[in-house]
């Protein structure tokens, strides 16, 4: 069967503009259908892939960046201490705290009140019972000669003020004391300043939350203490005497 071949070179048609493959193209599948019918003109489409590679360039910095951090703490392992014994005195207690000085430890047992033992031999020095108060939070910081004040709170929500000296704890105030008649606040968090001369209490109540700071009235509490020790020293000679001369 013959067959007929044309000479010369035969004629490409030229592409329509609809078949011309677009440079800002990915595909011809468009994964997202809103860019159907939502596509950017130009030169919103060449802003937007600016900072689309502006966004995904800086991803790429944070991940690498967390990499080497993780490594890095892979690398560094803290050290591990193990307890050299129990202490059966502080079990069942619901907060613990030390005095900054290293010489006392305050417990609170869940029975209520607070309890201070020797940090060496954690021998019990003083203690202050009161079953309604179960305290939860506490921090201290020595104001003076074996002076410590304790901010603590309680599971009621309430501040305390607490002075120890001359092992004997000294309830100095209540913060938020709920007067009648007025909503009760309750304390989230009760801080000292490092030298004792001011607090700060975070409060909630009835939705609301707000921080109060007071200066406080350190210099006449320790003269307070100093008096009052001073007296009880004078009343133990008296009663020495008075033994003496029966």
């Amino acid at each position: 069967m013959p067959v007929y071949i044309r000479s010369g070179e035969l004629d490409i048609p030229a592409p329509s503009i609809s078949t011309l493959d677009s440079e800002d193209e990915d595909g011809v599948f468009l994964l997202d259908p809103e860019l159907v019918v939502d596509e950017l003109p130009q030169p919103f489409r060449m802003i937007d892939k600016i900072l689309t590679g502006i966004v995904e360039d800086t991803w790429d910095v944070i991940v690498d960046r967390q990499v080497k951090r993780e490594a890095e703490l892979r690398r560094i392992k803290p050290p591990v201490y193990k307890p050299t014994s129990k202490i059966d005195e502080f079990s069942g207690s619901t907060c613990i705290t030390h005095s900054g000085d290293e010489r006392f430890l305050f417990v609170a047992p869940e029975a209520g009140g607070l309890v201070a033992h020797d940090a060496a031999t954690h021998e019990k020095v003083a203690e202050w019972l009161c079953p309604d108060v179960c305290v939860e939070t506490m921090t201290c910081k020595p104001i003076g000669p074996q002076c410590y004040l304790l901010a603590t709170v309680d599971d009621m929500g309430f501040a305390r003020l607490v002075l120890m000296a001359s092992d004997t704890f000294h309830v100095v105030h209540i913060i938020n004391e709920q007067i009648e008649g007025n909503p009760k606040s309750n304390a989230v968090k009760f801080e000292l300043s490092s030298s004792g001369d001011y607090c700060g209490l975070s409060l909630q109540s009835g939705g609301s939350a707000w921080v109060d700071f007071y200066k406080l009235p350190r210099d006449t509490w320790m003269r307070e203490v100093d008096n009052a020790q001073k007296e009880s020293l004078k009343r133990a000679q008296m009663s020495n005497e008075s033994i003496d001369n029966n």
